[in-house]
């Protein structure tokens, strides 16, 4: 072989050996990003997993205050109705009502109190 040859053949073996770096380099720098990328996600998307859950806790807590703020309302409601009704058989508030007008009031409460139950948690 000449010397031109192994010249050649010498340039050829050093370009490939260079390219086999570069392209490992490339290879691991990729790899290295798809990590550094899928922990980014993973983060992002637990961070999102808290956010919607404290959004959530968030819109219970208010549903919780309204269907109170319902049922408060309902009984003084309630209290007000039967003692109206007392008053008109000229008797005292929180008087025994008949029944027929008890089970009326009754009633009521028990329809009104589903309702704000089905408003605020359905």
């Amino acid at each position: 072989m000449s010397k031109k040859s192994i010249i050649i053949v010498l340039l050829i073996g050093f370009f490939i050996a260079i390219l086999v770096v570069v392209v490992m380099g490339a290879l691991i720098f990729m790899q290295s990003n798809e990590r550094e990328w899928k922990l980014q996600d993973d983060k992002t998307k637990a961070s999102i997993s808290a956010k919607a859950v404290s959004e959530q806790n968030i819109l219970n807590d208010i549903n919780q205050l309204r269907y109170n703020w319902c049922i408060s309302s309902i009984d003084e409601s309630y209290d007000s109705g039967w003692n109206s009704d007392c008053k008109s058989q000229g008797l005292p508030d929180n008087c025994s009502l008949p029944l027929d007008n008890a089970k009326r009031w009754d009633d009521y409460k028990t329809k009104e109190k589903d309702f704000c139950y089905k408003k605020n948690f359905n």
